[in-house]
């Protein structure tokens, strides 16, 4: 037999995908766990026990979470189905706000901050704008495009475009004016009403309200009339006077409206207000003019005027995402693009596809921009990517960043980035939490996996604040994930006596939970009857749901000539190295049992060691375990393990 020691010293790679348990040669193996649940890896190469969350309030309704910045405030907007509340510092500061998006829309919706209001799309509703109106109340109202004079009349300057096909022709027709002629905008006072004739069928009802251009001359559609034929024909005011009734080829009408569809992407970049895609355009970009937002006329193509343009390639692209960075960056349905341009105008822009990953369609899952790299999610839901330019290729890549651990990224529908803390968190639609821990200078990417009583349905980070929604129990909450909790859903009781009997349990019926008195002790307890009734009187406490953490090694890797990857080993000992943790739960042999640590109760940081017995082979067994639910901090920085081996 053969005496040997291995170190572990970092779990920086995270829980590591089964699929890749045969790949040692790895050396995200020598760094990675077979499960880590319910820590968070340290950029330092440790994993510590993750922070509970404490209950801010109940949000009955509410299907997700928008983060609004504003100030020193944490303004958060809860939407529900056609329901908007506003929440400062989790309080509501009014009733909910009527919203226009039904339940099954709220998960697509993209937004973009303008000055002290924020503009929110989805690609099937009227763009709305979130602020507070003139009495200081909170609103929503629909957004409107800027209008300009021309001729001493107002005219739209939103996006028009074409969307009959070419050889589609239209004929303004009005009774008492001959085709040559023009045909004004105002007669005797009164405003002048024409009939649009179209040379194929082209109206329907959506097209009410909406105005076409003729010969770049604006009309506004206020009817249809069927004719005796079956043709359906438009009744348009004459908004500004036409050139004349002829026939024309030269035509257009609004870009976004109930009929073509509303812009699905929003940014801003280099001071323009950008819009992506729409139900009838998916892959048209339009730019409004230099600090107007809501200007997106054309004008003669100067420099600080709008841009538009499409998406040209030989597969079709509908567009996602859009983020502002060095350039702006496009994600697609099929793919990823740059829009360059310094600065960016009608004669400098620069349209260029970069990588064919593309973007899952259903859900706004946003990309995140985290040090210079942006993260997105794949078009399989599978992978999360890193877009970044490289200076070896000259030209932006897209490497996977999940490819380690991919068992763990399923059905993703929520991203948000803990900059503080380096860790994102991605939400799944099971409920549970993926965080990776990034660190690109140090070559860091530590997944694991959160497991949540109840279910995750969103979460909003606000400064060093994380707010998360979740349903637990047939009830929704706003809960905020606090370091100084080790226990989830915390709820701090008083009472004006010391009790024993605590109610207002009813929906945690049968549920386990543990109370931490003033002085750090514990009893756990379960609900009967909606009471949670303990043996010790107290008048202040508080009560959560545990959570077990749980720290599972891959096997250890000997030499080809000790045995490889299946090899016969027997731990003999093995020295748990914690940093400021309380207790420690570990199974090395003989099933979970705790450790004791030096300090009498208190934050311990050093060495534990301890025999370990049983012969193991490759999977069967790991080495060790390290599984506790007690609300009490841990951390684990390395562990060496002193073994035999069957040479």
């Amino acid at each position: 037999m053969t005496l040997a020691t291995i170190t572990k010293t970092s779990f920086t790679s995270g829980e590591i995908d089964p699929a890749l348990y045969g790949r040692l040669d790895l050396r995200a193996y020598g760094e990675g766990a077979a499960r880590l649940r319910n820590v968070v890896v340290q950029t330092t190469g440790g994993v510590r026990r993750r922070a509970g969350t404490g209950v801010v309030r109940e949000l009955p309704g509410v299907l997700r979470l928008l983060p609004f910045d504003e100030g020193e405030a944490d303004i958060v907007l809860a939407l529900g189905d056609r329901t908007l509340t506003v929440l400062v510092d989790g309080v509501p500061v009014q009733a909910p706000i009527a919203s226009p998006w039904a339940a099954a829309q709220v998960g697509d919706l993209d937004w973009t901050r303008i000055g002290d209001r924020l503009l929110l799309c989805h690609g099937e509703v009227e763009p709305q704008i979130l602020g507070c109106d003139m009495v200081g109340q909170w609103a929503l109202w629909r957004a409107q495009f800027a209008t300009g004079e021309a001729d001493g009349v107002v005219r739209s300057l939103q996006p028009f475009a074409r969307y009959a096909a070419e050889d589609v022709a239209i004929q303004a027709v009005h009774p008492d004016f001959a085709a040559e002629a023009p045909i004004p905008a105002f007669r005797d006072g009164q405003a002048v009403f024409v009939e649009l004739v179209t040379s194929a069928p082209f109206f329907t009802a959506a097209h009410y309200g909406v105005r076409l251009r003729l010969k770049g001359r604006e009309v506004v559609l206020t009817n249809l009339r069927t004719t005796s034929s079956g043709q359906v024909n438009g009744i348009a005011r004459v908004v500004q006077d036409l050139v004349d009734g002829k026939t024309t080829r030269r035509w257009e009408e609004q870009a976004f409206s109930a009929a073509r569809g509303w812009p699905v992407a929003v940014t801003q970049h280099q001071e323009r207000l950008v819009l992506g895609g729409s139900r009838d355009l998916p892959d048209q970009i339009w730019f409004s003019k230099v600090g107007d937002p809501f200007n997106f006329d054309t004008g003669t193509g100067l420099d600080d005027e709008a841009v538009v343009f499409r998406l040209r390639g030989d597969r079709f692209h509908r567009i996602r995402h859009l983020l502002s960075d060095r350039r702006l960056q496009v994600f697609t349905t099929t793919g990823e693009w740059v829009v360059s341009g310094s600065p960016l105008g009608p004669t400098n822009v620069s349209v260029e596809p970069q990588t064919q990953v593309g973007s899952p369609e259903g859900r706004q899952v946003r990309p995140l921009s985290v040090d210079g790299a942006t993260l997105f999610v794949g078009r399989s839901g599978r992978d999360l990517r890193e877009f970044l330019f490289t200076d070896t290729e000259q030209a932006f890549q897209a490497s996977d960043i999940a490819l380690l651990s991919r068992h763990l990224m399923v059905d993703p529908v929520e991203m948000a980035f803990d900059s503080p803390r380096r860790v994102l968190t991605i939400v799944r639609g099971d409920g549970h939490l993926v965080t990776v821990t990034l660190d690109r200078n140090s070559n860091v990417a530590g997944w694991s996996l959160q497991e949540v009583k109840g279910a995750v349905l969103s979460i909003a980070m606000r400064g060093r604040r994380r707010y998360l929604l979740v349903r637990r129990f047939g009830k929704t909450f706003l809960e905020a994930w606090d370091e100084a909790e080790a226990q989830d859903h915390v709820r701090t009781l008083t009472a004006t006596v010391p009790t024993k009997g605590w109610t207002g349990f009813d929906y945690l019926e049968g549920q386990r939970l543990r109370a931490v008195f003033a002085d750090g002790t514990t009893e756990d307890g379960v609900v009967e009857g909606g009471t949670l009734r303990l043996t010790r009187a107290a008048t202040s406490l508080h009560v959560g749901l545990p959570f077990a953490h749980e720290v599972v090694p891959l096997p250890p890797v000997f030499g080809s000539g000790q045995g490889g990857q299946n090899g016969l080993y027997r731990p003999v000992r093995i020295v748990f190295r914690l940093l400021n943790s309380r207790k420690l739960r570990a199974d090395t042999g003989e099933g979970l049992r705790e450790m004791a640590l030096p300090g009498g109760g208190q934050p311990f940081t050093g060495d534990v060691g301890t025999r370990a017995i049983g012969w193991r082979r490759g999977l069967e067994q790991p080495p060790w375990r390290v599984s506790q639910d007690d609300a009490l901090p841990f951390e684990l920085l390395s562990v060496s393990l002193e073994l035999k081996v069957n040479a």
